[in-house]
């Protein structure tokens, strides 16, 4: 996760896991996502968190969609990560409904997350960004990709993406 602070997450919101759109709805008290620890509390001194991030990302709206669905917009620019969208209970909003889009990340090839990126990439012609083998995948079947390997970072039109090792404590 990008942030403008650095730290530690001590506390994820459990209440999100039965009713993700608490994100939406309710995202400056109950929808919180995580609490941190700050390395460096001094970083954060005349200037509150809403002025520092948009000072480092400009005004950045992200719109959570169920499961790991997450639509992020800066700049008239609009990005999917894990369009897992047909067939999911928890999604919010159908691939039939969503705006433009100009871009597609994928973290992994699980069905949960790889969902209806072909399909909304053929529609909108975004682009797919994946691991190499995924990003094959995907252009096999008809979609436009951009393979990356972990640890590489590609500057596109929307910003930059860096692909990073994540580790799941998943024991659900």
């Amino acid at each position: 996760m990008y942030s403008p602070i650095a730290g530690t997450v001590v506390e994820a919101n459990k209440a999100l896991e039965q009713d993700p759109a608490l994100v939406n709805r309710d995202p400056t008290a109950q929808g919180w996502m995580v609490k941190v620890k700050l390395k460096e509390p001094k970083e954060l001194e005349g200037c509150s968190a809403r002025t520092r991030t948009r000072s480092m990302f400009g005004e950045l709206k992200a719109t959570f969609h169920g499961h790991a669905c997450f639509v992020l917009e800066r700049d008239g620019k609009r990005v999917i990560i894990d369009p897992f969208l047909t067939g999911n209970p928890a999604a919010v909003i159908g691939p039939d409904k969503l705006p433009h889009l100009d871009a597609i990340l994928l973290s992994h090839g699980h069905g949960d997350h790889l969902g209806d990126a072909v399909a909304l990439s053929r529609k909108h012609k975004a682009t797919i960004v994946a691991t190499f083998e995924l990003a094959q995948f995907c252009a096999d079947q008809g979609a436009t990709s951009h393979a990356m390997h972990i640890g590489g970072a590609h500057e596109f039109p929307f910003g930059t993406v860096k692909l990073v090792p994540g580790v799941s404590r998943w024991a659900g």
